[in-house]
């Protein structure tokens, strides 16, 4: 009986975390590049399906640089959540990084 409501509880949970549950769940498939300055076909198209499988979305029109793929490539080869993965990419997809500071940029 015990396990019964342990098993409920965290269904629960998941329930109500949403996306959140999902995220969690689809931490383990990103795709580590060759470094962080992985500017092969290989390394922009693993940076390209990270970014989609952190859920970010790019403007329309905008161009994500060398600089931009250097940085992202950075963010998802280092220690963190995937929660956390998913903000930094989205700053450096579709924010001014200026006004947040250092290591928006790797180089």
């Amino acid at each position: 009986m015990t396990n019964f409501k342990s098993t409920a509880i965290a269904a629960v949970l998941l329930t109500s975390l949403g996306a959140s549950a999902a995220v969690a769940s689809g931490a383990t498939t990103l795709i580590p590049t060759n470094g962080i300055y992985d500017l092969s076909a290989a390394g922009v198209s693993a940076t390209y399906d990270n970014i989609a499988t952190l859920g970010v979305k790019t403007r329309k029109g905008d161009v994500i640089t060398n600089e931009e793929l250097s940085a992202i490539q950075q963010i998802v080869r280092a220690q963190g959540n995937f929660e956390s993965k998913a903000r930094r990419v989205d700053l450096v997809v579709n924010g001014e990084s200026n006004e947040f500071g250092n290591g928006f940029n790797a180089r």
